[in-house]
């Protein structure tokens, strides 16, 4: 069963949510030094302006990537997705009217030529592009060794940093969750996917109010080295 949001829910839960929303931006804030000092001096990121170098990474790579995995990993709020068509496994939900409900922001990924290519935006990719089309635009590409300082910096951060937050404050996401309509038939791991979607994209665009990131007109892709190959 997919949750419903219901435009009745967000009445229900808006102030929670802004609060869980502002609590989450703060703890990223708090950690700017340290991912800035992380990334910035990396190889494939030289000539990228920081402000899109952070959002690809913060937004693309952590917030909507490592998180998810960090989560799931876990286990104690969110498990493993559902098993949808074939052998995919993803949560889904449904948005009764605004879109915004339904999740603003888009993370796809594809492999192309021993590389996992990841775009994030507003909008989906069209076309897939290989890598061979970024390394031509010059785009941001994480090649070894950098690719796995990259994925080990991620992850560490994403159970270390931010995960914990939102362990300590389970209960206090379980009130707004039980206040949905949708939180009285599906499990508290479907419903959390939703709500931490929209922590999330609220949680970038504080972050782009705030100039520390620069959103894409459609979406950014970047690239990092698959392991072994």
């Amino acid at each position: 069963m997919l949750p419903v949001i219901r435009d009745k829910d967000i009445k229900k839960i808006e102030k929670y949510l802004q609060n869980h929303i502002s609590e989450f931006t703060s703890l990223i804030r708090s950690n700017w030094a340290e991912i800035e000092s992380t990334i910035t001096p990396m190889a494939g990121a030289k000539g990228v302006p920081p402000p899109q170098l952070m959002y690809q990474i913060v937004v693309g790579g952590i917030l909507f990537g490592a998180m998810n995995e960090a989560f799931i990993e876990d286990a104690t709020i969110m498990v493993n997705p559902p098993r949808r068509a074939g052998t995919q496994r993803y949560y889904a939900w449904l948005a009764e009217s605004d879109p915004k409900l339904a999740g603003i922001l888009k993370r796809e990924q594809w492999e192309s030529d021993g590389f996992t290519m990841v775009s994030i935006g507003p909008s989906l990719t069209t076309n897939r592009v290989p890598i061979t089309t970024l390394r031509n635009e010059k785009g941001l590409i994480f090649d070894d060794p950098d690719a796995r300082k990259l994925r080990t910096f991620m992850t560490i951060f994403s159970k270390e940093k931010l995960l914990p937050y939102f362990k300590k404050n389970r209960e206090s996401f379980r009130l707004p969750i039980g206040q949905l309509d949708a939180g009285g038939y599906v499990r508290l791991a479907d419903a959390f996917a939703w709500y931490y979607d929209q922590m999330a994209n609220g949680a970038a665009a504080q972050l782009v109010s705030a100039r520390l990131i620069q959103p894409p007109n459609a979406q950014y892709v970047y690239a990092i080295k698959v392991p072994g190959r």
